[in-house]
C-alpha cells in the first residue's frame, strides 16, 4: 500500500493584546527585591544574579544553623563558672 502524504498550508495566527494587558504580564528586565536587584533575560534570572541570590540564601541557613550554639556555649560556661561539673 502506498501511503499518500498531503501537506496542508500553515497560516501564521496573530493574538491581538491590548498594550495594557501587555505591559501588565511582562517582566522588566531589572527588579529590585530586598535581597537585592535582580536581572532577568526574557523573565529569567541570569547566571550572575542567580549565583548571589543562592550565595546569600546559603549563608543565611548557615548563620541560622549555628545561631543556636552561641547560646548554648554561653550557658555552658555559665553553668561552669557556677560550679558544675562537666558530665553531671
Amino acid at each position: 500500500m502506498v501511503a499518500l502524504l498531503t501537506l496542508t498550508p500553515v497560516t501564521p495566527v496573530h493574538a491581538e493584546v491590548s498594550r495594557e494587558t501587555h505591559e501588565a504580564v511582562s517582566m522588566p528586565s531589572i527588579v529590585d527585591t530586598p535581597v537585592g536587584t535582580l536581572e532577568l533575560y526574557e523573565g529569567v534570572p541570569t547566571g550572575v544574579t542567580v549565583q548571589d541570590n543562592l550565595d546569600r540564601m546559603r549563608g543565611m541557613v548557615v548563620f541560622l544553623d549555628n545561631f543556636g550554639a552561641v547560646p548554648m556555649y554561653d550557658l555552658r560556661k555559665w553553668l561552669a563558672d557556677a560550679g558544675a561539673e562537666r558530665g553531671t
